[in-house]
């Protein structure tokens, strides 16, 4: 409350200007809307669909290798010791085949690694971003409440007494517009208070 930054909030404020209540906060609290909805829209579901894609694939593809390709007995090394070419032509055509497979999976996940790199320093950028405005309405939300306070504790009683010794209607409707005023601020807060917690669980 006693931030410089915050006492000028509060003095800036014009309690007579509804227009000015309402649009209290609201450069912070606009700004917190627009992130969460960049970083949902950011949360594409296709990339997951991808991954899950190329990680069936992968499983599929090392269910493919077979021990007894490479066992001594009665295996790879030994049909080769024995020259019979057509076994073992076929076991290294079918590995140089998922050799290629392989290349493929790898060119996927290095072009997943690089797209989950450059979405991280991008969410890393929204998140600092993000905490700035949570600074930012922290502050408003402090300036906003030591005005409703003010009115509370000086405005109100001041209104209340004078309508009441004067019977003026003048008085009594300046009352009501306090009041209303009053209302119309906690309102206000109370909503940058569900920004502050929109921000939050962006965070």
């Amino acid at each position: 409350v006693n931030d410089p930054e915050i006492q000028k909030l509060a003095r800036d404020i014009d309690v007579s200007n509804q227009q000015a209540i309402v649009e209290f906060g609201i450069q912070p609290a606009a700004q917190i809307s627009r992130l969460a909805d960049t970083i949902l829209n950011s949360m594409k579901v296709s990339k997951v669909e991808d991954s899950g894609k190329m990680l069936k694939n992968l499983a599929t593809l090392m269910n493919k290798f077979d021990r007894k390709d490479l066992e001594e007995e009665p295996g790879f090394f030994e049909k080769l010791l024995n020259k019979a070419k057509s076994a073992t032509e076929k076991i290294l055509a079918k590995y140089q085949s998922m050799g290629k497979e392989i290349d493929v999976i790898f060119n996927q996940i290095t072009q997943y690694k690089t797209e989950l790199n450059k979405n991280n320093v991008e969410l890393e950028r929204l998140y600092k971003e993000n905490l700035e405005y949570y600074k930012a309405l922290e502050k408003y939300i402090a300036a906003g409440n030591l005005v409703v306070q003010e009115m509370k504790n000086e405005d109100l009683p001041y209104w209340e007494q004078k309508a009441a010794a004067s019977n003026d209607q003048m008085d009594v409707q300046q009352l009501e517009t306090v009041r209303n005023t009053v209302e119309l601020f906690e309102q206000r807060v109370y909503d940058l208070e569900m920004a502050k917690m929109v921000s939050l669980q962006t965070a």
